[in-house]
Order: structure tokens, then C-alpha cells, then sequence
């Protein structure tokens, strides 16, 4: 939205005006904009952005720019796009914590429905035609849960979001806490939405209503409990880790590895979720106290050769896998490799570079076994590696 009298940086008013290329939004105040709808007995749209935002450019480049979204919005609303960031007042009114949010509000200012995020103008379309006819996202998202099931917990972690958006932080907790503790039991392939985005999302939660952080501890401290009485498997473990980052507690994880007994067993899995922390803090000999380098890299290695014999996945996919999987290979080996050099293995070492270079001979893979010779400060080693 271009206010008249305002000085706009060259490179800014350029993307506003480009955004704005189709005529869909008009350059009106808010509450200017009210009583326009008022006066047409139309609806007030409002797309809330930030210069930085990706997803709100993927807007302007593609659904703002289809010609029946433009049709359609000029017909039933009176348009407006609002940077959140010079209009503060207005996005705090409106909860507004993400972007793009897209609102859709009454003559009077009384909000109809919300979409959070990018959506294509296929999908756009059908949610806002859904508002239209009173079917908002929260309604929209429990049509989901029937839809594919109470069981499914991608339907309820998507119910959930739209609960918190709605600001019904308590029934949007109850749903988060059911995909976390009931979802994977439903479906297996729910185990990395739920490690990751899920305990982002009850983090976010958590710093507008602590009762959810609250939950995160209580689940968090039941599986150190665990862990430090030996009845932890390894899904418990790695909830753990996960609990502690997503709560911003990573030295809760170097702190349980400390109070453990000194055994590999029950180091060992705990050792190969930390190995970043250890290797920061050259912490090798407790890198080297779970599993032996060769079997960390035998694992590896069978795990990339099983991709490969892989049948039905897509050949783009498939190869980015394998991308992904070898670069996890060289960076586990690396790891590995300057614990051996940091303890004084020097021979190992050396024997350990060959098999990371034998599997990748690139140039970057071997700057970067250079770097972790001369930082684990083996300087026969890393002659070796010079020669």
C-alpha cells in the first residue's frame, strides 16, 4: 500500500508497485477502505506482507496476478495490501504473527476468515469461496479431520494451526499434544513432521500461552527420566533431543551425556544426535565412546547403497536423496575423522581419510578433512592429507 506523501527507497516502491501491477489493490487507508465496502455492501480484504517475505513475493508473481482471482476479489471486496511492518497498530489488532495473512473482514471491521500463508490461485479460490459462504478456516480444517479421519494426525495438526490462528490457544494445544503423543501411532510416516515442524509449532505456541511450553518440559523431563533410569529406546532418546531443541535447551543433551554411566550402550545413539555439540566443543573422546567409526560409516554407506537399488521413486527425487545422503555421509565421516586425529589415532585416521576420499575425491571434501586436521591440531595428519 502506497501512502501519498510518503518516501518510499527506490528498490521498495519498485516491488510495490510491481505487486501491484494489475490494479487488484487499492491505495486506501484501512479505514478508508471500510467505508468503501460499506458504501458497495462489499468485504474488506487485506493481504499483510513484509518486504522479505518469500512466500508473500510467490503471491504477487502468481495468484495476484490470475485474472479470475483479480476478477473475483474486486467483485466481492475492497482489496488492500499492508506492509505489517509500517502498519504495526493494524497487524497487532488482527494477531497478525505470520506471512503473508490474508484476512477477510466485514464492512465493520469484524473478521470473516483468515489463510496463513502462500496459496496457489486454484486454492485460494476455493478457500475464499468457502468463507464466502461461511465456511472459515477452522470450519474448512475440522471438514478435513472428518474427511480423512480422527486418527490422522497430518488432518489435526492442520486444525491445529487454524485454532492458533483463530487465537483459541487452548483447544489448539489439545490438538498439537494429541498429534505428539498419539499421532505416530496412527501413522509411522508422521515421524519427522513430528520431531520438527510439530515441536516448532507448539514452541511458537508456547510464547503466547505457557501452558503449552509447560507441556514440552513435562515431556521433555519424563524422557530424561527415562534415559538417565536405562528404560529409554531410542524413540524416547531421540524425542528428547528434539524436545531440547525445540525448546531452546541443546545443553540439556551434553548434561544428560555427562550423568550417563559409562557405558556404549548407553551412550552410543544419544553420542550419534549430539556428534555437532561434541564436535564444537572437541569433545572427541566422547564422540569416539559410542559406535566405531567404521561401523558409523559401514551404516552409512548401506544406507546410500539401498537407495540406490531403490525401485518405483521418481529419478529427480531420487537423486536428490542420494545428494542429501552422501553429503550426510562425508559430514558424519569428517566428524568422525577429527576425533580419531584430535585423540592421537594417528594411523586410523589416516586410514579413515582414505575411505571418505575413496567414496568422494573432490576437492571440497578434501579442504574439508584438511580443516578438521588442523583443528583437531594433528599436524601429521594433515601433511598426509597434503601430499
Amino acid at each position: 500500500m502506497i501512502k501519498r506523501g510518503a518516501f518510499y527507497p527506490l528498490g521498495l516502491l519498485a516491488a510495490v508497485l510491481s505487486a501491484n501491477a494489475s490494479g487488484l489493490f487499492h491505495e486506501l487507508n484501512f479505514e478508508a477502505a471500510c467505508q468503501k465496502a460499506a458504501q458497495a455492501k462489499k468485504l474488506v480484504f487485506i493481504d499483510f506482507y513484509t518486504t522479505w517475505c518469500g512466500p508473500c513475493k510467490m503471491l504477487d508473481q502468481t495468484t495476484w496476478k490470475d485474472p479470475s482471482v483479480i476478477r473475483l476479489l474486486q467483485e466481492k471486496t475492497v482489496p488492500l495490501k499492508i506492509d505489517a511492518e509500517k502498519e504495526v497498530a493494524l497487524a497487532k489488532k488482527y494477531r497478525v504473527e505470520a506471512y503473508p495473512t490474508l484476512l477477510l473482514l466485514g464492512a465493520d471491521g469484524s473478521e470473516r476468515d483468515r489463510i496463513v500463508g502462500y496459496r496457489d490461485a486454484k486454492k485460494f479460490t476455493e478457500e475464499f469461496t468457502a468463507a464466502l459462504e461461511g465456511k472459515n478456516a477452522e470450519a474448512r480444517a475440522r471438514e478435513g479431520v472428518t474427511k480423512e479421519g480422527e486418527k490422522n494426525p497430518m488432518a489435526r495438526l492442520k486444525l491445529a494451526r487454524e485454532l492458533e490462528n483463530q487465537g483459541k490457544f487452548a483447544q489448539a494445544l489439545e490438538e498439537y499434544l494429541w498429534c505428539f503423543d498419539e499421532g505416530l501411532k496412527y501413522d509411522r510416516a508422521f515421524t519427522g513432521v513430528r520431531l520438527s515442524f510439530l515441536l516448532s509449532d507448539l514452541a511458537r505456541l508456547g510464547q503466547k500461552h505457557p501452558p503449552a511450553k509447560e507441556a514440552m518440559e513435562s515431556r521433555r523431563s519424563a524422557r530424561e527420566q527415562k534415559a538417565l533410569a536405562g528404560t529409554a529406546d531410542r524413540d524416547a532418546v531421540n524425542e528428547l533431543v528434539s524436545l531440547n531443541k525445540a525448546l531452546g535447551l541443546p545443553e540439556k543433551n551434553l548434561e544428560l551425556l555427562d550423568r550417563l554411566p559409562k557405558d556404549p550402550l548407553r551412550r552410543a545413539f544419544l553420542v550419534t544426535l549430539v556428534l555437532d555439540q561434541l564436535l564444537e566443543k572437541k569433545r572427541y573422546e566422547d564422540i569416539l565412546s559410542g559406535f566405531k567409526p567404521d561401523e558409523v560409516l559401514d551404516r552409512e554407506l548401506g544406507a546410500l547403497e539401498r537407495l540406490n537399488k531403490r525401485a518405483g521413486t521418481p529419478q529427480a527425487m531420487s537423486e536428490q536423496i542420494q545428494r542429501i545422503q552422501r553429503r550426510r555421509l562425508v559430514t558424519t565421516g569428517t566428524t568422525y575423522f577429527e576425533a580419531l586425529a584430535g585423540t592421537g589415532k594417528t594411523d586410523e585416521a589416516k586410514a579413515f581419510a582414505q575411505r571418505i576420499l575413496k567414496f568422494d575425491s573432490t576437492p571440497e571434501t578434501k579442504e574439508r578433512l584438511l580443516g578438521s586436521a588442523a583443528r583437531a591440531g594433528n599436524a601429521e595428519v594433515k601433511a598426509h592429507l597434503q601430499k
